[in-house]
């Protein structure tokens, strides 16, 4: 018995020295532990305050631009180059600026591979009823409206064409994202060239500036009486408007007079790209940019000059190959030793600077 108690006594006391002895280990490990938690949370912390002071310079979504030092690159992003000086539009901006910033910007965009995504509003005008001129300079009203058909054909298919035209053409690389808006009727136009301004929109052209283009589309002219229509088939403005877009228009009706038979947008079978006459509209929108950027520019007016040969029969569509070069910068120029249009440098910058004065 007397050992038994010994032996119980041993234990409790080899099981108390293990005890003690493990005390202090458990207590280092959560101390360790501890540390370690400290040590992250520390860790986590610069890094947030490494990334808010670097957000100012990773704006527009050029996070993905290679890190480099300030010995190594005075002017490493976006903002460092355009800081508050993107007013009132692209254009003018870049004109301020000199050659060495204009070229730094088309470094960033293109070894960044910058997406060209590119948001256009594209409105069909359902009804023109308003007091303005024809092409002859005589006061008339007019008040004209477009069939359901055509209505349809201009705010679905034809803005799908073009889309997908533009993506076809530039092999995948030009992604316009179009928004279609029917507008019943429009009571105001331009005084002098009797055509669409965003005034002609009211409210709504507040809007526009959330887009890089917009698009429109009217009728003149009704099927009847076509001496109302305009000696012009569309109309282009650069981005010279505040909200740095531009605005096209195009109207359906040009010495025309029906739409199933052959107005100038229709779906007549002679001309297997009936969106052209939208994708040279909007390419006159590009002149400016391209003019600054690269000194010459591709006038989508000047396919004849440069060799191109009208496809159809029609007169004026036809010249769908010259606008496919020039949205690819493969129109050459033998005068100016270059090639003009837009291409992929042009486009990324383009779409880049876009983003940026537009905040996304």
């Amino acid at each position: 018995m007397f050992s038994t108690v010994l032996l119980s006594m041993t234990m409790c006391v080899l099981s108390a020295c293990k005890s003690s002895a493990a005390a202090p280990k458990a207590q280092k490990e959560t101390e360790a532990v501890i540390q370690v938690q400290k040590e992250t949370e520390a860790a986590t912390q610069e890094e947030k305050g490494k990334n808010k002071s670097s957000a100012k310079q990773d704006v527009a979504r050029l996070s993905r631009e290679p890190e480099t030092s300030k010995e190594e690159n005075e002017k490493g992003s976006i903002f460092d180059i355009t800081e508050d000086k993107l007013n009132p539009n692209i254009s003018d901006f870049l004109e301020d600026i000199d050659e060495e910033d204009r070229d730094a910007l088309m470094s960033m965009a293109v070894d960044n591979a910058y997406s060209v995504n590119w948001p256009m509003l594209w409105i069909v005008v359902k009804r023109v009823n308003v007091d303005g001129k024809g092409f002859d300079g005589k006061k008339v009203h007019l008040d004209v409206e477009m069939s359901d058909e055509e209505a349809e054909y201009l705010l679905n298919d034809m803005s799908e064409r073009f889309a997908n035209r533009v993506s076809e053409y530039t092999n995948g690389l030009v992604n316009v994202e179009i928004t279609t808006k029917l507008c019943d009727e429009v009571t105001y136009l331009d005084k002098d060239l009797c055509s669409l301004v965003p005034e002609s929109f009211g409210e709504f052209a507040d809007t526009f500036s959330d887009y890089n283009s917009v698009m429109c589309t009217a009728r003149y002219a009704d099927h009847e009486d076509p001496t109302l229509a305009q000696d012009w088939a569309g109309l282009a403005y650069p981005d010279v408007m505040d909200g740095n877009y531009s605005f096209s228009q195009i109207q359906t009706d040009s010495y025309l007079d029906s739409f199933e038979n052959g107005a100038l947008l229709a779906k007549f079978d002679d001309n297997p790209v009936p969106e052209e006459a939208y994708i040279h509209e909007w390419l006159h929108t590009f002149e400016t940019f391209e003019t600054i950027m690269w000194d010459c520019d591709g006038n989508p007016d000047d396919a004849e000059v440069y060799g191109y040969e009208c496809k159809t029969h029609f007169g004026a569509n036809g010249f769908y190959e010259y606008y496919k070069d020039l949205l690819n910068r493969d129109v050459w120029s033998e005068e100016k030793k270059d090639y003009l249009g837009m291409g992929d440098e042009l486009w990324r910058t383009y779409a880049m600077l876009m983003d940026f004065v537009k905040g996304r």
